[in-house]
């Protein structure tokens, strides 16, 4: 089993986002083309993500690009609450 330990997240904006593994690899994702209507909770929204992934047991890379599809979806939302659609459900795949 995978161990989250050291593994680190760094949201770049719309730059993407960059994941640390405990052994130094590096998963990097760019960001998503989305009309930006407000960028509060953002960050959150993807921590967040992160840390549902990580609990619910899906493979780091699904999770990251889970992480990535929530924080574009919450930017194109006014305000820092929203529900999320069914098409941003977690994944269900599980860790290799």
């Amino acid at each position: 089993s995978r161990s989250a330990r050291g593994t680190g997240p760094k949201t770049r904006g719309a730059n993407g986002s960059l994941l640390l593994g405990d052994s130094g690899e590096r998963r990097e994702l760019a960001g998503k083309s989305v009309h930006a209507v407000d960028t509060v909770g953002v960050g959150e929204a993807f921590t967040a993500a992160l840390a549902l992934g990580l609990r619910s047991g899906v493979s780091i890379k699904a999770m990251h690009s889970w992480a990535n599809d929530v924080a574009a979806f919450v930017r194109t939302q006014a305000g820092a609450t929203t529900r999320l659609p069914a098409r941003l459900k977690l994944p269900h795949e599980s860790k290799p």
